[in-house]
């Protein structure tokens, strides 16, 4: 008898708990459960925009890139960027041996593009504009070096 009231008594808990989920304590965790894929999606977004990293071993010339493509996000929007981009690419170039210079000017392309897809001033068709800029600047070679 003792056996028959357990089992029955967790059955009507387990209804308890399927009611209560489908109250509004379901709605909160699936409204907790949307604002969180939101927000991990729209972090990863300037990722997905701007691809892999490109792989820089030498933390020497990773700090110096993502110094310089930090300077370079304060130009976006600005005429003078391209000009700002040849000379920091410039700098960097006359710093890093000839083997990582690829790799390191393909890092400061990588690194601008992320503070230019975070940047919350702009609109999404700024956004391409700009990228376009960018793009087209890191495809002209660079002054007085060998890349």
């Amino acid at each position: 008898m003792d056996t028959c009231l357990c089992l029955n008594t967790s059955l009507k808990m387990n209804k308890l708990w399927k009611v209560r989920l489908m109250g509004s304590n379901h709605v909160s965790l699936w409204l907790l459960l949307i604002v969180s894929l939101f927000f991990s999606a729209n972090c990863r977004a300037a990722d997905d925009s701007c691809g892999q990293p490109p792989m820089v071993n030498d933390e020497n010339i990773k700090g110096t890139v993502e110094g310089k493509a930090k300077l370079l996000a304060t130009w976006i929007g600005d005429a003078a960027l391209s000009g700002q981009i040849q000379a920091e690419r410039k700098d960097i170039f006359s710093k890093t041996p000839d083997g990582l210079k690829n790799r390191a000017d393909a890092y400061l392309q990588y690194q601008v593009c992320i503070f230019l897809m975070d940047d919350k001033k702009l609109s999404t068709t700024e956004k391409i504009d700009q990228l376009i800029r960018v793009r087209q600047s890191f495809q002209v070679p660079v002054e007085g070096t060998k890349p």
